[in-house]
């Protein structure tokens, strides 16, 4: 897998899996990707 290649790959695997372990950071992103989802259309 191309994220265990470089330590920074590691590091941000690392930090996606603790935020997304959060559910109100999870649902924060989820509503931002909305947006900008319904921006573009």
């Amino acid at each position: 897998m191309l994220a265990t290649k470089t330590e920074e790959m590691k590091m941000a695997v690392g930090r996606l899996k603790r935020l997304s372990a959060d559910e109100r950071t999870r649902m924060l992103y989820e509503a931002r990707e909305m947006y900008l989802m319904d921006e573009v259309t």
